[in-house]
């Protein structure tokens, strides 16, 4: 193929890969039973990836490298893409989006210290972001950090009043939070 050829077959890739993502984004739908649509999902989210993959190995270009990585972490593919993740936010330190799925896959793994220092460095890139706020308050609770991660929750719920998860995450913080302080032998 011609550059012209593959940089339009690369971007039509792109294109479905982020118009399934962003369909999968969605609350399920009420007319399928959740096992089939779980499958269904499944399927798509394949699908996306496999669309996103070709795309890049036709064409370099960052936003197909990042929506692989996005993929992978949405799929709960968290090791892959972290490896696709962590070289990316290195080239594009800031880079928003890269940032906060690297730290919510971090998290998800447990690696609570590198967790904090990729959505620290969200808040830091944009700090009004709600979602950078709920990505900090996800990766202090990995880290163990309960007052800390509280309190990014408490900030993502006050940029946004809109998003009913914020203060319920916060409030499901404190609540252990408080449970923790409770228990005998605290003080």
């Amino acid at each position: 193929m011609v550059d012209g050829a593959r940089r339009l077959e690369a971007e039509r890739l792109f294109s479905r890969a982020h118009a399934i993502s962003t369909a999968l984004s969605s609350p399920p739908p009420t007319d399928i039973p959740p096992e089939e649509w779980q499958h269904r999902r499944d399927r798509l989210y394949e699908t996306a990836l496999d669309h996103s993959t070709a795309a890049e190995g036709l064409v370099r270009d960052p936003r197909f490298t990042f929506n692989r990585g996005a993929l992978l972490v949405q799929m709960q593919r968290s090791d892959e893409g972290i490896a696709v993740l962590i070289p990316f936010v290195h080239r594009h330190p800031n880079h928003m989006r890269a940032l906060i799925n690297l730290a919510l896959a971090l998290a998800a793994k447990g690696r609570g210290g590198e967790a904090v220092q990729a959505a620290g460095r969200a808040v830091e890139v944009e700090p009004a972001s709600p979602r950078a706020h709920n990505a900090l308050g996800f990766s202090l609770l990995a880290k163990g950090d309960l007052p800390a991660s509280a309190e990014a929750f408490a900030r993502a719920a006050t940029l946004d009043p809109s998003t009913p998860s914020y203060p319920k995450r916060e409030a499901e913080v404190r609540a252990r939070l408080t449970a923790t302080q409770a228990k005998p032998g605290r003080r």
